[in-house]
Order: structure tokens, then sequence, then C-alpha cells
């Protein structure tokens, strides 16, 4: 093929003819990748204006002839060679096709030139996305059926990589089903054979792709999937579909097989002479790009430093430092990624900063050398200027580091507000989700790196930090689903109206998943922008609550102290953490309040699921029962802070239809139960609650006008199934007796019931009893006596919904979730403020998906999530009080530390105070003490905590007399049951004002 120049320079028209003959060649059909290499390189070899139209045109067919067998390497500069044959198109008939077509390959080429590490990000993924998606829609039909899968593949990988980069867990959740659509819309079994193997890999992408997922996952897993991947294509295929992919596997499967056991996952060992030859040989392969030498001089390094400190021996470590500093040099020339998100930046030369700061660390660790130690935070200093804020992936590692460093240093107030600043990374993630799921996911690290801060803040006598530090990775989902609910607003008030009303745009068709991450991305940093960015800390969504916000919160919900529990690990001591209303904060070792599998706490727990997989059978539901209660409840899962899949098709067996055995197991779990609770009330004052009162609260001030200490608790891990008001004294006398308790989801829960003004209690609302499930869950006749008379007594004037004690369904409707939305959203002055739900409360799991919702007439659900959306509509709706007596209402979904539960969900929603419960309440001792606690609301005209806590002690008191008010049907519940029996009473607990 040749072409004319108007140069006269030799050595343009040398390359000029050079070129011209090997695209000739490649046009016949006689080329190979070498000749291709050979072609672009003359071509892009020539100045910019003399690069012939004709040549590039040629090139653009001889890659469109490969098809998807062309290399990743060449695909990458399809756009460049159009823009070069755009000057003077080609006069062929057929060019308009191959250029459409070329355009079509163009997108993958730049996605696989990312993925090879063969190109610096493109500068938008969002754009080639949208390009992508055009590109398909022009497809001819002819060629749609072969491309078409291709260009649907190549945009997941470029949907997955934005994902990814962007720490959009909701989206990166459905990468599986969209390859699983794609996989069964391709006909062509080529097309299938070339496809499928690539599909099988990328459905793990989600755990590959985020830096946070990648890094729980052990090697030799990392090390299966990918060599399964490579496996999975067909040997006589892998030198012509996707001959880069696989040769990238495989070296990274390489890689890691050299790494495992080197890396702190597998046996431990010291790497061996061979494996540090064979990594050395892979860092100073001169074909490797700069990025993939980077990752191997750190990966040399690393191991050559396990090595030294195994064996105690300077040298090896001096080796190591000399390894990690040819990454960081290496780095150097790594290409920066411009797409805004957690990747954005210079991430190799990043961790090549991190690297070279640990290895340094360990240089004064084992030689002694202070230097070292200086060096490494002065590189940790610079790697958090470069990482700008919590947004980037690496933000939480690098302040790790650099609190640590600090600390050895003597820095400790830097140490600690590095310790804090990383914690930050943990809120950023969950607030970026746009669902719960997600969201649950983003914050799977985050109780447990700051409850290492936290410790790290009690040791060196820093409890107000410590408690902001603890604060930092509670609750954060159930803070997510509310925090973002009015951004518009308050992007106003930050003057970023232009965002505020992008944001208006997004959210017009109501669904969050339609807010692009890249705007969530902008309305977070900007609302998380300190007012003033020379202020140590930044006032945001991001930070937990100080010390004199959670005063202040408590003075105005009269209480004495909020109180974190930890609890003991096998290293480390468990405390009380304690920010007073006033006074200094505390802290108080609690060795005692351990979880391991010997606990008392831990015999608990399994005799709480044994009495669920008992009571809760998978069968039909029966109509009533002896053993009532009121939930559908999780028979394995307790330890967990989950529950089971096939919650809703639970229920006690009919008596008619079991034999003997059957009661006699339901009387052993209860017995066993009622043993190990008993015996965990005993535990629970000596571990935590004896300690709290006598040793701390009893030197306090006493409070006014009488009344007893008022704690707020919030317990950490499975200590939140701890009925901590039936912790009991040697001598028989129960915490409640002595003190009045209230738990919080968080101290920012804590201060934002505390902030909400007073909603005054009326003879009306909404009672709901026992509506009809249509057999799902079983019916609670004791829960109609007590909805009735609860309604009879107290809010005649309010609306009852479900059925009357004769099981006959109630005038004024049947309890759907239609009419308590309905009754929730109403803002009419005669609608009350109060709701009471005797019903089904259920917490279920299948797989990563759970929920909890109350199950109303027929068999209709009410989820927390929908909660939390329904009064978002209605923010002036005044919600005083929400009485869930219903099973597990108060026990969190989404495990412990989430605190993710119905009764938090109402909180959440603007609700002033919850009655929520911890296990599967009794149905006729629970209709007892809701009758008198809403006996002591409205007599007394006394705040739900205390007309709780007087109930629970009028259950107590061996002299209790029923008031005059009570009908007959709760007398007779009264004495059928024993309401002293720590079951009946101990179960509700106090959320709120």
């Amino acid at each position: 093929m040749t072409v004319e120049a108007d140069s006269g320079d030799p050595v343009v028209i040398a390359a000029l003819t050079r070129c011209g003959s090997t695209i000739g060649r490649l046009v016949d059909g006689v080329g190979d990748a070498t000749d291709l290499d050979s072609a672009l390189a003359d071509l892009f070899g020539l100045p910019d204006d003399l690069r012939p139209s004709p040549l590039a045109g040629a090139l653009v067919v001889v890659l469109l002839r490969l098809g998807p067998h062309a290399e990743p390497r060449h695909v990458q500069h399809i756009d460049t060679l159009l823009g070069i044959a755009d000057r003077d198109p080609p006069p062929w008939p057929e060019w308009a096709d191959i250029r459409m077509m070329a355009r079509t390959l163009a997108p993958m080429g730049r996605i696989a030139a990312l993925m090879t590490g063969d190109s610096a990000q493109p500068a938008d993924l969002r754009t080639l996305l949208t390009e992508l998606g055009e590109l398909e829609a022009l497809l001819p039909a002819r060629a749609s059926e072969v491309v078409g899968p291709h260009l649907q593949l190549g945009r997941v990988i470029a949907t997955s990589l934005h994902d990814a980069m962007h720490d959009d867990e909701t989206a990166l959740r459905r990468i599986g089903p969209d390859l699983e659509r794609l996989r069964a819309r391709i006909d062509d079994p080529e097309v299938s054979a070339e496809l499928t193997p690539m599909i099988k890999v990328m459905s793990r992408w989600p755990d590959l792709l985020l830096a946070e997922r990648r890094s729980n996952l052990p090697v030799a897993e990392v090390v299966e999937l990918l060599q399964a991947a490579v496996d999975a294509v067909p040997s006589h295929r892998r030198g012509e579909n996707f001959p880069d992919l696989v040769a990238s596997t495989e070296a990274t499967t390489a890689r890691l097989r050299s790494l495992e056991g080197l890396t702190g996952q597998g046996s431990g060992s010291a790497p061996t002479d061979q494996q540090i030859a064979a990594l050395r040989a892979r860092a100073e392969d001169p074909d490797a790009g700069p990025a993939r030498r980077a990752t191997s001089y750190r990966d040399l390094g690393a191991a050559v430093a396990r090595r030294g400190s195994r064996e105690r021996d300077p040298s090896r470590i001096d080796q190591a430092v000399g390894y990690q500093r040819q990454a960081l040099a290496v780095a150097t020339a790594t290409a920066p990624i411009s797409t805004a998100g957690s990747w954005s930046g210079r991430p190799d030369y990043l961790l090549s900063l991190l690297a070279l700061a640990e290895t340094l660390a360990l240089q004064w660790t084992v030689a002694g050398r202070h230097d070292s130690l200086v060096e490494a935070e002065q590189l940790l200093v610079e790697a958090r200027e470069l990482a700008v804020g919590p947004e980037s992936m690496l933000w939480a590692k690098i302040n790790e580091l650099l609190s640590s460093a600090r600390a050895l240093l003597g820095a400790h107030s830097g140490a600690h507000q590095a310790g804090m600043d990383g914690l930050r990374r943990h809120a950023w993630k969950v607030l970026l989700q746009s669902d719960p799921a997600a969201a649950t996911a983003a914050a799977r690290d985050a109780t447990s790196d700051a409850t290492r801060v936290a410790r790290r803040l009690l040791a060196a006598g820093r409890p107000a930090e410590a408690i902001q530090a603890l604060d930092a990775g509670r609750a954060l989902v159930l803070f997510a689903a509310t925090e973002l609910h009015d951004v518009p607003t308050r992007l106003d008030a930050r003057g970023r109206a232009d965002l505020a009303e992008r944001w208006l745009l997004a959210t017009a068709s109501g669904e969050p998943e339609a807010v692009p991450v890249e705007l969530r991305r902008e309305a977070l940093a900007a609302l998380s922008t300190p007012a003033d960015p020379k202020a140590v800390g930044a006032a945001g969504p991001l930070d937990p609550p100080t010390l004199p916000e959670i005063r202040s919160a408590l003075a105005a919900l009269d209480a004495d102290a909020l109180v974190y529990l930890v609890p003991a690990t096998s290293r480390d001591t468990g405390y009380a953490v304690i920010a007073p209303a006033q006074g200094p904060p505390a802290s108080m070792e609690l060795p005692g309040l351990t979880l391991d599998d010997q606990s008392d706490l831990d015999s608990y727990l399994y005799a709480l699921s044994s009495r669920d997989a008992a009571r809760f059978p998978v069968g039909p539901l029966p109509a009533a029962s002896a053993a009532e209660t009121r939930g559908v409840a999780d028979p394995a899962a307790e330890a967990r802070g989950v529950a089971d899949p096939a919650a809703e098709a639970r229920g006690v067996a009919d008596p008619a239809d079991e034999e003997l055995p059957r009661e006699v197991e339901l009387q052993q779990v209860e017995s066993r139960f009622a043993d190990t609770l008993d015996t965990l009330c005993g535990w629970a004052w000596q571990a935590a609650i004896g300690p709290l009162l006598e040793q701390y609260l009893a030197h306090r001030p006493a409070a006014g006008s009488g009344r007893p200490p008022r704690v707020v608790l919030v317990p950490m891990g499975s200590l939140a199934r701890v009925p901590w008001q039936a912790a009991r004294r040697p001598d028989g006398t129960y915490a409640v007796q002595l003190a009045e308790f209230s738990q919080a989801a968080s101290a920012r829960f804590l201060c934002a019931s505390a902030v909400r003004t007073r909603v005054p209690l009326a003879p009306v609302g909404l009672v709901v009893g026992d509506p009809d499930t249509g057999r799902v869950g079983e019916e609670l006749t004791a829960a109609r006596v007590e909805a009735y008379a609860v309604h009879q007594a107290f809010y005649r004037g309010g609306r009852y919904l479900g059925r009357r004690p004769d099981g006959q369904p109630s005038r004024s409707g049947a309890g759907t979730a239609a009419q308590i939305r309905d009754w929730l959203t109403s803002t009419r002055p005669g609608a009350g403020a109060m709701v009471h739900l005797a019903c089904h409360g259920v917490v279920e799991v299948a797989g990563e998906e759970t929920a909890s919702y109350l199950l109303l007439a027929g068999r209709e659900r009410l989820t927390a999530e929908e909660l939390i959306a329904v009064l978002a509509e209605v923010p002036q709706r005044g919600l005083g009080l929400v009485v869930l007596a219903a099973c597990r209402t108060g026990v969190s979904s989404r495990g412990y530390d989430e605190a993710y539960s119905l009764g938090t969900a109402f909180l959440a929603g603007g609700a002033r105070s919850v009655l929520s419960t911890q296990w599967s309440i009794p149905d006729q001792a629970t209709s007892v003490l809701m009758f008198m606690f809403h006996h002591f609301l409205a007599t007394g005209g006394r705040p739900a905590r205390d007309a709780l806590r007087r109930a629970q002690l009028w259950m107590l008191d061996p002299q209790r007399q029923p008031p005059e008010g009570m009908p007959p049907q709760l007398r007779r519940h009264l004495a059928q049951t024993d309401p002293a029996e720590i079951v009946a009473w101990a179960g509700f607990v106090h959320w709120g004002q």
C-alpha cells in the first residue's frame, strides 16, 4: 500500500513507505501482531500533520477484521485512527458502516487498556457508558447478534470499574443479575463460548474491585477464583480470544501464589530464597509498565521485610526499605487517574508511600532507628495530603498508620486526631449508598475499626474522644437512612443551589437509585466541608457529636449519663465509657464483660435461639396455641444479630396434631431459657451494672426531686441482647428498682431525639390489635384483649384497627399496612400522637438480604425501611409515642452494632419515644404489662420511660393490686401468669425522650 507525502524528509518518506508496505501485508491477511505493532509505531511516529488518512483507515479495517481477537494494546488506538481517517475520509462506499463498527470497538479498547494497565483512566467513564449505549442502538441487524453481546459486556465492565471507583456498593450488587441476563440472551454458540468464561469471572468482581472487600478475601480464595477463570477458557482459544486478559490473569495468579503465606493470611512462614528470587525477577522485568513494576517492587519489599522481621535481621530490613524506595521511584512515572472517585489521583504512588512508611516503621522496631520513624511519619503526612479526604480508598489506612507513627513518636494529640479522621471514611462510604443493603455492606468494618481507635484513646486516658470514636462506627446504616432525606435544603444553606437543583431533578422519580453516584459524592463532599477549612476536624455528617453536644442532649432529656458498654476480648478488657451530664467524662474497666464461648451470655443466646427453633418450626401455622408469643423469630442466628430466611412461614405447630413429646420439648426449652436468663441477670450485675451503679453513679451528685439515677446505655455487639434493667444484685434487687434505664442507637441519635420538640399525648391515637394475617402468623388472643382494653380505657377518642377480643374485625378497619401508613402520615389534629401495635413482629434474612417488618392484615408487611421513608414524607408529623408490643421489635436485622430495628426505624423517623422488645414476648404477661404502662402514662402524666419503669416495678411487686379500670379478661391473665418472672417484664426497652 503506497501513499504520497509532501515532506521531503527522507526519514519521513522511509517511515511512510515502511508503514504502507506493512499495512498492505496486513490487509492481504499475511501479517501478524508484530506487523501491527510496527505499523502503528511507524504511523504514530510521524508528525501529526503528516499521518495519512488512507493508512489510518486501512488499519481500522484490519482491526475490525480481527474483531474480538484483537488485542487490547491495539484496539485502544481505534479512537486516534478514526480521528486521522476523518480528516480525509476514504472514498469507499462501505466506509460509513466501517466507521460505525469501529466506533463500537473503540470503547472496548479503552476499557481493555485500562484493565491491562496499558493506559491511564479515561477522563469520564460515565460518558463512555453513554457512548456504548448509543452505539448498541445504532448497530445494524446483521452485526447486532455478534457485536451486541461484546458491547453489552463492555458496558458491564465499564460500569463495574465506574462503580468501584466511586464506592457504589448499590450498583456493584447488580452486576451478577446483569451478567446472568446477558448470558441468557446470547444465542450464537461461538459468541457464547467466547463470553461465558468472562461472565463467570466478572460475577465475582464486587469482591475483587472494592479494596475493603478484597482485603477480607483470603489470598487462596482469590488465587482459586482467578485460576478457575483461566481454566474455563478452552485451551485452543486462549491465543485467539482475550490473549492479553488471559496472560494478565495468569500473571496475577502466579504473583498471588508466590505471595500466599507471606501476607499474614497464609501459614505465616517466612518467604524462601526461591520465592524472593521470583519476586525480584518480576520487579526487574524490562517489559513491564510502571504500574506493574511498582506493584512488583512493593511485593518484593514486603516479602524481604517479612523475612527480616522473622529473623530479626536489620540488614534484610534495610534491603526491604531499598526495594520500597525503588517502588516509590517507579511509581512516580505512573499515570494519574483523573476520574473523580475513591481511585482518583495517584493510587500507585500512594500505595508505594504507604509501603515504604510501613517498612521504615518496621526498621525502627527491629533496629531502633528513630530517623526511620520520623521519615515514615513524613511520608504518611504527604500521603494524607495527596489523598485529600475520606473519599479516597486509602484514607482510613493512611490515618491508621499515621496515628501509630505519631503515638510512637510521642505526638499523642496528633495521633488521636489522625485515628479519628480515619474513621470518617466509614461514614462517607455508608452515606454514599442508595439502599440499606449496600450501606450494610459498606459498614462491615466500621465497628471493629472504631473500637480499636477507642481502646487506644482509653489507654491514653481520653474517654471523651473514645466516645466519639465508638460513635463513629455505630448505627451508620440507620443514620444513612435518614441523614440525606432533605439534601436540597441543606445544600441551599451551604450556598450550593446548583447542587440542590441537580438533586431535585435527579430525585423527581422518587427512586434513590436515580441519583447518580457522582452527584451523591458531590453533595456529600459539600455537606462535609467545614465552615472553617482551617478548623481541626470538620462539622458535618461524617462526624459524631462532641462531649458538649452530648451533655446538652442529656440535660434536655433529664438523664444523668450516656454509657457505652464495650465487650472484653481475649486480649483486651471490657469498658464502660461514660459521658455524664455534668462533670468530667470517665471510663471503667470491666474485665468480666466477656463474650467468649463459655460465658453466661453465650449460654443465654444459645438458649434463646433454641427456644425460637422449638416454638417456630417450619410448617403450617395454627390458630391459637397454649404457647403464644408475638412474633415469628430466628431459630439459629441470635449470636449474629440476624434472623431466619423463612421466618414468615413459621408458627407454632397445632397442638391437636402433636404428641406429648412436643409439649415436653416446649417446656424444656422454656425452662432452659428461663434458667439461662436468670443466670444472665446475675452476670449482668457483676459484669457491668453493679460497678456502674455502686462505683460510679453512687459517687455522683444526687439527682433532683428524689428521682432515681437515669442512664442511657449503648451496648456494643451482642451485649445489645442483654436486658440490663434486669441485672440482679446478689440480694435479689433488680437494677430497675435502683435506676431508670433507656437505650440509644448511638450518641448521634440521642442528640437527635433531644432536640425534637415534645409532643403531648391525648386520649386519641391509633391502637392495633392482632390483625388477621391469614394464618401466616398465629392468633394472639391476649393481644386483642390488651389492645382493646388499652383503647377503651385510655384512648377512646382514637381509632382501633384489627380484631376485637371476640375475634371479629373492627368496624374501623382490619389493620392493613395502608391504614397504618395513612395514620402515620396524617396531620389532622384529631389523629393523635400515640400508636400501640399489638401484632406480629418479624426479623428475617435471606443471603445478604435482611428485613424487619410488622406482619399485618391480609399478610401485608410494613418494613423498617418503609417506616423511615413514610415518616420522612411528613417531617411536621408529631409522633409522640410508639409502643411496639410485638416480638423482637428491638432486635437489629443488620448486625447488633447497626441497631437497625423496627423500634429504631420509628425513632429515626421522628418518633419522640419508642418501646420495643428484645425477644419473643409471652402474650398474656405482656398484655398485663402493657395495660399497666398506659395506666401509669395516663394517670400521672409521666414520660414514657418512667411509666415503663413503674409498670415493671408493679410486675415485680408481690403486693401488686390491679387498678379499677383493668378489665376482667386481663385480671384473669394476671392470675394465670407470674408477672414477676423476668421474661414477663424485662423484654421491653425504652428509646428516645
